[in-house]
């Protein structure tokens, strides 16, 4: 299993949530280029500027020991959120972690696996951009559920 497999897997999920593309500007009609461009598997955001915003990054982050098992390590994602003001950032990821999105299941990726989600944490940190908020996310990806 890829961190690239899981990030398409994540990245499905939002492009087709109506609530979060309206959160991000979009709509269920817009491109696959416009989507893109909103919800980026990228640790540092391509185009982040004010004409840019709202915009979801996602990436692989280093996994942790498994809670039962040491010998497995589970993998982390971290979703960084940018828009104009940390309220909007947290609309974004109140609505990450309905279980309508993702809290919970993830629905299988390429290789047919499907994942347990757990939300980890969040905290506001810095864009290095003026004018421009950044809220983040950790993600815990748990035992394989079935394939």
């Amino acid at each position: 299993m890829s961190s690239l497999d899981i990030l398409n897997a994540l990245w499905l999920i939002i492009a087709t949530d109506t609530e979060l593309l309206l959160y991000l500007n979009l709509t269920p009609q817009s491109t696959v280029n416009q989507k893109a461009a909103k919800i980026q598997k990228e640790r540092e955001p391509d185009g982040l500027a004010k004409n840019n915003i709202p915009l979801i990054c996602m990436y692989p982050m280093d996994g942790l020991p498994n809670r039962l098992n040491s010998m497995v390590y589970d993998a982390e994602v971290q979703v960084d959120i940018y828009t104009a003001s940390l309220y909007q950032c947290m609309l974004i990821g109140k609505r990450l972690q309905s279980p309508k999105v993702w809290n919970g299941i993830v629905p299988p990726v390429q290789s047919g696996a499907s994942f347990e989600m757990e939300f980890m944490g969040e905290f506001a940190g810095e864009s290095d951009v003026v004018g421009i908020k950044k809220y983040s996310q950790r993600w815990a990806l748990g035992d394989v559920l079935w394939r």
